[in-house]
C-alpha cells in the first residue's frame, strides 16, 4: 500500500509532513515490556507518523488491546484445540524471534482480533494504556497462548512488549526527533532465556 501520513494530535504545533525515511518497509524497533510500548504509542500520537503497513496506530492499540485481554479472560477453545499440536514447534521456532524482534510479516490474524477501520487513534491509544495498567495489576491466573502455551507473567509481559513493537514498527514519526524511540534507549536484548516457559 502506499505510504500514508497521519497528522499528529496536536497538528496546529507539530504540521504534518512526510518522513524522509517513509520508504524503509519497517523500522527497528524492540521493548523490554508493555510500558515501553505505552510511551511509543503516545510518542507517535503527539508526532503524527507515516504509516507503511496496514493499520493505523488506533487500529494496533485496538488489536493489542483485545489480544491482551485474551490472555487474561481465555482464548476461545477451537483456537487452543488448533494450536496446541503446533506448540512445540512455535516455541521452538517462531516465538525467539519474535522476543528478538524479527518475527514474519504477513501472518494471517485470527478475525476475532481484526480491528475495524476507521477507529480514532487517542482513543485507542487511551483504551491500551488502561489495558497494560489492568495485565499490570492482575493477579490472577493469565490463560496459555493457543500457539505458544503457558508463560510466567514477566514472560508474557515481553512477548506482549514484542508483539507490540512488530506491529508500532510499520510506523514511523512524522515529525523529527533527537530522541530516541522508548525501544531504542532501552537495553534492546531480549533473549531467549528471559522468558520462562512452564
Amino acid at each position: 500500500m502506499e505510504n500514508q501520513t497521519t497528522a499528529p494530535a496536536d497538528a496546529d504545533r507539530h504540521p504534518t509532513r512526510l518522513n524522509p525515511t517513509a520508504g524503509k518497509t519497517r523500522r527497528e524497533l524492540k521493548f523490554n515490556e508493555l510500558t515501553d510500548a505505552v510511551s511509543e504509542c503516545e510518542r507517535l500520537l503527539g508526532s503524527g507518523y507515516v504509516r507503511n503497513g496496514n493499520w493505523s496506530l488506533g487500529q494496533i492499540c485496538r488489536h493489542m488491546k483485545l489480544t491482551i485481554e485474551a490472555n487474561m479472560h481465555g482464548y476461545p477453545t477451537w483456537m487452543s484445540i488448533l494450536g496446541y499440536p503446533l506448540r512445540p514447534l512455535l516455541r521452538w521456532l517462531v516465538l525467539p524471534r519474535l522476543l528478538s524482534g524479527h518475527s514474519p510479516s504477513g501472518v494471517k490474524t485470527a478475525p476475532m482480533f481484526v480491528p475495524p477501520m476507521d477507529l480514532d487513534d487517542a482513543t485507542e491509544v487511551s483504551a491500551f494504556t488502561a489495558c497494560v495498567l489492568k495485565f499490570q495489576s492482575n493477579t490472577g491466573p493469565l490463560h496459555p497462548h493457543p500457539g505458544f502455551g503457558p508463560m510466567d507473567r514477566d514472560g508474557f509481559n515481553q512477548f506482549h512488549a514484542a508483539h507490540a513493537a512488530h506491529h508500532l514498527r510499520f510506523l514511523e514519526p512524522a515529525v523529527e526527533d533527537s530522541s530516541k524511540s522508548v525501544g531504542q534507549q532501552c537495553d534492546q536484548s531480549i533473549s531467549r532465556s528471559r522468558v520462562t516457559l512452564k
